[in-house]
């Protein structure tokens, strides 16, 4: 099985292995509750698929938990939530498909408070290419203040994901966080 992208859900039919032995009843208990996990960046050393949780913490930071589990257990895979999930209304102009990721995500999917008043607002906007991401990048620089947390997050090109803000600093080399890695390439290098 090819591993999902990053920021992917997945659904397990059973609960995976806590990579912190710590965390096992979190990871029990947030899997009884049907709850998918996240994919990741995945790592060699792991014999499986590498996936995380965040779980809220009472009056703390959330904890981020690092799984692995067996690939033949995935039982299905989606996206992240839509913006809209977030039961707010998207900007005029921004695109329909805006992905949702990060401590605002994890708020959608649990129910429980992972955000405060100075979270960002992770977005995963999908591109195509260089001209697409121009244009997302434009589109989020027009962005309304008012009402919103501040807009942070990725652009999701085909070969993988680029910080947003970094893209659109006009760097000449970006950082790209793939499934296998996170290099520095040259902007030419992305389609």
């Amino acid at each position: 099985m090819t591993p999902p992208r990053r920021h992917t859900l997945v659904w397990l039919a059973q609960p995976p292995r806590a990579c912190d032995a710590a965390d096992t009843t979190a990871v029990r208990a947030w899997h009884s509750r049907g709850g998918p996990w996240v994919a990741t960046r995945q790592r060699p050393e792991h014999d499986g698929l590498s996936l995380g949780l965040c779980t809220s913490v009472p009056a703390g930071r959330p904890r981020r938990i690092a799984v692995v589990a067996d690939p033949a257990y995935v039982v299905r895979t989606a996206p992240p939530p839509l913006l809209s999930d977030l039961g707010r209304a998207v900007p005029a102009g921004a695109p329909r498909d805006l992905r949702v990721f990060g401590s605002w995500m994890w708020q959608i999917l649990s129910g429980e408070m992972h955000t405060h008043e100075a979270s960002d607002l992770d977005l995963l906007i999908p591109v195509a290419n260089r001209r697409a991401a121009d244009d997302a990048v434009t589109m989020l620089a027009r962005w309304p203040a008012d009402g919103w947390p501040r807009l942070d997050g990725e652009l999701s090109f085909p070969s993988g994901e680029v910080a947003w803000r970094e893209y659109a600093s006009g760097v000449p080399r970006v950082l790209l966080k793939t499934l296998e890695d996170v290099r520095l390439i040259s902007r030419e290098e992305l389609p």
